[in-house]
């Protein structure tokens, strides 16, 4: 994991910070991270950019989400992100690790062969309107807009296809046939 941090030459603090936090020093890493936060201010933006794109992708792939902890992603690392939307608004990357749904659904737009935008779009779909449903079998109304879900199924339904591992294709194939059957059943 650390190979592409190194080449990048100034990751050495953030390192500490995950190597520390696994050993369970909490105080100390949280200093490794406030050290590192000042050192990352200070790098140039394509940098900061290889730096966002790695840790995330990392992340998700290994679905280590202490990568990620809070004020790093939502103080720093979100801010940048934005930023760079603004910035290359027809760039898939900083879109795919945004934290808006919307944001996620036009990395889809801009690279809909992408593995990773097409996993975390479909995964943050299914969570979003699971907890929409979450009630409805005990008898509660449907939480959220069934319309909307519905079309939001509609509309990644078939991105599926582009999806290159059968496995996840096929378990989000299923969850989403799940979901879409109560949201049209939630209908009015």
């Amino acid at each position: 994991m650390f190979d592409k941090l190194q080449q990048l030459g100034w990751c050495d603090k953030y390192i500490q910070y995950v190597l520390l936090k696994q050993k369970g020093l909490i105080r100390q890493a949280k200093q490794s991270l406030v050290d590192f936060i000042k050192i990352y201010q200070e790098q140039p933006k394509v940098d900061r950019r290889k730096f966002i794109d790695y840790v995330n992708s990392e992340a998700l792939h290994t679905k280590d989400y202490d990568l990620l902890p809070y004020n790093l992603y939502n103080e720093v690392l979100l801010p940048d992100t934005l930023l760079w939307i603004k910035e290359e608004p027809l760039n898939f990357i900083p879109y795919k690790w945004s934290s808006k749904l919307e944001l996620v659904k036009t990395a889809l737009q801009l690279a809909p062969s992408d593995q990773e935008t097409l996993i975390l779009y479909g995964n943050r779909l299914i969570q979003k309107i699971a907890m929409n449903q979450h009630e409805v079998s005990r008898g509660y109304q449907y939480d959220g807009n069934a319309k909307d879900d519905y079309e939001a199924i509609d509309f990644y339904q078939p991105y599926l296809e582009n999806i290159q591992d059968a496995a996840n294709r096929e378990s989000l194939a299923i969850q989403l046939a799940d979901l879409k059957a109560c949201a049209l059943d939630n209908i009015n």
